[in-house]
């Protein structure tokens, strides 16, 4: 199996995936749970903050995710970034990873291994002509709300990865 190091202790099994592309998934067999601090160890750097069962480490180059997609039952899948075939409506710089209508808006999904700080820096120099007003809802997530109805971003910090959510 295509799994990484300190992962091939566990028994799996292997699912195919067809979601964005072809791509193998494993089913965690054994253990039937995730022992996190034997994943802290085999991967220091990354997300030891699992958000709803989810964790998130880039692998020699490649980036995977373990998470918990029903009650008790466990994937181990490299991500595989979706071909988009609408271009982002603002210069982001980011990764796109999905587009889809919610409740009559269009909703971008984007993710960066920057943190958030230095990403908004970032965003704050490009958008400045185009950025009305910030508005902080929580301590670790912001809400931009863009000039001539351009839409709203908000970002979220999640361990070492930052997701910005685009609604237009």
């Amino acid at each position: 199996m295509d799994i990484p190091a300190g992962f091939e202790q566990w028994q799996w099994q292997p699912l195919e995936v067809r979601v964005f592309a072809a791509t193998t998934a494993y089913r965690l067999i054994e253990p039937q749970q995730p022992d996190w601090t034997l994943l802290q160890r085999w991967y220091p750097q990354c997300t030891e903050q699992k958000l709803s069962n989810f964790w998130l480490c880039e692998i020699a180059g490649r980036r995977w995710t373990f998470l918990e997609y029903s009650s008790g039952q466990w994937v181990l899948m490299p991500v595989v970034n979706p071909v988009v075939e609408r271009d982002s409506p603002l210069p982001l710089g980011l990764d796109l990873l999905s587009v889809s209508e919610s409740n009559g808006s269009e909703v971008y999904l984007y993710f960066s291994n920057k943190p958030m700080p230095r990403l908004q820096r970032q965003l704050r120099f490009r958008l400045a002509q185009r950025i009305a007003e910030i508005k902080t809802l929580e301590q670790e997530d912001d809400l931009w709300l863009l000039k001539d109805n351009d839409g709203r971003l908000v970002f979220s910090q999640h361990g070492d990865w930052t997701f910005v959510t685009l609604l237009r």
